[in-house]
């Protein structure tokens, strides 16, 4: 029975092999195999159910936290201090004590292992987050539109301003037109690929750096963050990830967590704030933190946010 689990977890992980998916499709499968032979195992050597059933949550306990989430944010070279471009709260009218434009977010994408994190964010989540609050057509579009032409086909990540430069120069293609898929960095666009884009401007016109430094942005920066959010304006966050941020949960929506080792540089799309922290819309799929979203804590903004961006 143990050989009939082999052959199983093989069959699954061949048939993946010809498909461009996700580690997190790789996980799930390999692990139904599995868990669907133990089951077969445990019934037919006569085991204790309460004895198999615990087995099976570990086992499905140890395979979710295997899956494997690409980051990929690099460090811009410029260093900005914060800019107040949307003023200051002292000569605005008082900020409200929340804010919440996540009714216009698209449903979270999943990057699967490719350090691809700002393509993710800025023509996955943010595009589509102005494509839909604009009532467009379209508000899906293909990251690896933008990721392939970064990297010249390898994947060593990028600063949150290298896919917003493409998009805003080229369009972006829509990701049921794309040709190579959510993973593929290696293909460039074809020429199909680039006129459809041409077809797809993108909903916003220009971007502006709120923030880029080494961290420790402070007051400074959460009330610009805030600032943004209370315009509906939505902010690209880059920063450094730590373990807190990584374990986020159904059951442990907010990352405090500004002491366990930096674990590297991400991307995402703050769409809201309230008393706890920043809301974030991730690209690690509908599975990680509260179906796809998280939240900053405020320390955590102030000590490990590197970037901030609005694109307008």
């Amino acid at each position: 029975m143990l050989f009939f689990s082999d052959v199983l977890a093989a069959f699954a992980a061949s048939a993946l092999s010809r498909l461009r998916v996700c580690s997190a499709v790789v996980v799930e499968l390999r692990t139904a195999a599995f868990l669907f032979a133990w089951s077969l195992l445990c019934m037919n050597t006569h085991r204790p159910f309460a004895l198999c059933l615990l087995a099976t949550l570990s086992l499905t306990t140890t395979a979710a936290q295997a899956e494997v989430h690409g980051k990929g944010l690099k460090p811009s070279s410029l260093m900005q201090p914060v800019t107040p471009l949307f003023g200051t709260e002292s000569i605005s009218k008082p900020l409200p004590a929340s804010v919440d434009l996540t009714k216009w977010a698209i449903t979270p994408g999943n990057q699967g292992p490719v350090n691809a994190c700002a393509s993710w964010a800025v023509g996955y989540t943010l595009t589509g987050w102005y494509a839909n609050a604009n009532k467009q057509a379209h508000k899906l579009f293909a990251p690896m539109y933008l990721y392939s032409q970064i990297d010249g086909g390898v994947d060593k990540g990028s600063t949150l301003e290298a896919p917003l430069d493409v998009a805003l120069e080229q369009g972006i293609d829509t990701e049921q037109h794309y040709s190579w898929g959510d993973y593929d960095f290696k293909h460039k666009p074809t020429g199909a690929d680039r006129a459809n884009a041409a077809k797809n401007p993108t909903p916003y016109r220009k971007y502006t750096v709120l923030y880029s430094g080494v961290g420790n942005g402070g007051r400074a920066l959460i009330e610009q963050i805030k600032l943004a959010l209370a315009s509906s304006t939505p902010v690209l966050i880059g920063f450094y990830t730590r373990r807190g941020f990584d374990e986020l949960s159904p059951t442990n929506q907010v990352d405090y967590d500004i002491n366990t080792p930096k674990l590297g540089g991400h991307g995402v799309v703050a769409l809201g704030y309230d008393k706890e922290g920043l809301i974030v819309e991730n690209s690690w799929g509908t599975y990680w933190g509260n179906k796809g979203f998280g939240k900053l804590s405020w320390a955590v903004v102030a000590k490990d946010v590197i970037m901030a961006d609005v694109a307008y």
